[in-house]
């Protein structure tokens, strides 16, 4: 997901989130170096779980089953 905005709100998004990102400029192109992770968020839209690009995908259905079992016996 891209994100835009005002700096500030970026700045604010970045901030809650911990995205590591720096704008390196060359001289045909400006790109942004960024951190890239999988938010899993709760129906509180809480973040529930952090994973990297090396996250194996037993561990993400796992902790993607915990939230939906804890979500339902909330309701």
């Amino acid at each position: 997901m891209g994100l835009s905005g005002a700096a500030q709100e970026i700045d604010t998004v970045a901030r809650q989130y911990r995205v590591y990102r720096q704008k390196v400029a060359t001289p045909s192109v400006e790109r942004v170096n960024h951190s890239a992770y999988v938010y899993l968020l709760d129906a509180q839209q809480q973040v529930r779980a952090v994973f990297s690009a090396d996250a194996k995908p037993a561990e993400i259905a796992d902790s993607v089953r915990q939230v939906l079992h804890e979500n339902e016996n909330r309701g």
